[in-house]
């Protein structure tokens, strides 16, 4: 038995096994992708009394060639490595559907816990298909912003290419294109709200007060998706500003952490392996972090035919 938080409870804070299993998720589905590649190094730099330390030297001569070799070694790791991408891509969704769950619902409504580790990845497998109808929606949004964009960009700077020098054509292809890669990233945070009620949607069969018949598929995606446009006409500005926010600080991490690196250097293998978990793990916090306030927005605009507890949530809103 579950109930739903009121919004102003859902804090990454108080989901830390859905914290701690992104983290882990990050770190095996790194390492799995990685073994491949590895394997191709270790093969080809395995003699070399250096091994494949040589391949991070400065000029990157030895990298830039041993990539660039033709060889069925090469074609047999990226092949591999690419479909652990996509394999892990689509099992993602069930520790993010964990994360989401421990975000949204507690185990008593006076209880500030999230729900047991085992209700967390029951509601997970119940949502993976919905959430997997959602990261195609995303990604096909996303890729055509992006192509549109960049084509439009490119046609912009040619079209101007007798008013402007061939930089600053450049820079306009640069520019415009960079636009659509912003707009797809904002689309991911939109979809993100619509992913937390889905979530929602779907544990408010077995919350108190929740359906007695499970949601069809169809169903859960066009209310988790009418949730999420209600966000941008109401909360706009606290939504962007909570992503944008969360996005800045992820990228100030990784900045600060490869100056870190450039500054250690490649031998110091201990402290780069403590440096690379701790930014996985403020990466993961920051993302949990954002969609717990994902999922507050989504709670926040459940209308009362999605609510999957009209009583609690009542009380939620007269609480904001």
């Amino acid at each position: 038995m579950s109930v739903l938080r009121a919004p102003e409870a859902m804090r990454a804070r108080r989901a830390p096994f859905g914290v701690f299993a992104m983290f882990v998720w990050q770190l095996a589905s790194g390492l799995i992708v990685a073994t491949p590649i590895h394997a191709w190094a270790r093969a080809a730099w395995g003699a070399h009394p250096d091994g494949d330390r040589v391949l991070w030297s400065p000029g990157a001569r030895e990298l830039l060639v041993w990539i660039g070799e033709e060889g069925p070694a090469r074609a047999v790791a990226l092949r591999s490595a690419s479909s652990l991408v996509v394999l892990g891509t689509v099992l993602s969704l069930l520790p993010l559907g964990a994360l989401l769950a421990s975000l949204a619902f507690a185990r008593r409504e006076d209880d500030g816990r999230a729900i047991r580790t085992a209700d967390a990845l029951g509601l997970a497998m119940r949502s993976f298909v919905p959430l997997g109808s959602l990261f195609v929606l995303g990604a096909v949004l996303q890729l055509l912003l992006v192509l549109a964009f960049g084509l439009g960009g490119s046609a912009l700077g040619h079209g101007l290419g007798s008013r402007v020098s061939d930089l600053g054509g450049i820079t306009i292809r640069v520019l415009v294109t960079l636009l659509g890669v912003a707009l797809a990233l904002l689309v991911n945070a939109w979809l993100d709200v619509a992913r937390a009620a889905t979530v929602i949607l779907v544990g408010g069969e077995g919350a108190e007060g929740g359906a007695s018949e499970p949601p069809t598929t169809v169903r859960v995606l066009l209310r988790a998706l009418r949730i999420a446009l209600r966000v941008p006409r109401m909360d706009r500005h606290k939504a962007a500003l909570a992503w944008a926010s969360r996005g800045a600080a992820g990228v100030v991490l990784v900045l600060v952490a490869a100056k870190l690196t450039e500054a250690l250097g490649v031998r110091a293998v201990v402290p780069l392996w403590i440096l690379h978990q701790l930014v996985v793990l403020g990466r993961v916090t920051l993302r949990a972090s954002w969609l717990a306030r994902a999922s507050a927005l989504a709670a926040r605009h459940l209308a009362p035919a999605d609510s999957p507890a009209p009583a609690e949530l009542a009380q939620a809103r007269s609480d904001l």
